[in-house]
């Protein structure tokens, strides 16, 4: 997590499952609004965490 500044705010590590997906997305949220998430990937691998974060189920 950084500030819009860019300095670091924290650090959390979860896994790359669906629940690791809700959880990170809960984590995010216990800071306040989150106005923009930056995830690589997104074609692939990335995908899987794109949808929630976007508001989307799987498919």
């Amino acid at each position: 997590m950084i500030t819009t500044l860019g300095a670091s705010l924290a650090h959390q590590e979860l896994p790359t499952t669906a629940a690791g997906y809700r959880q990170l997305l809960a984590w995010a949220r216990s800071f306040g609004v989150v106005r923009r998430a930056g995830v690589e990937c997104t074609g692939s691998y990335g995908v899987a965490l794109t949808r929630p974060c976007a508001g989307r189920t799987s498919t």
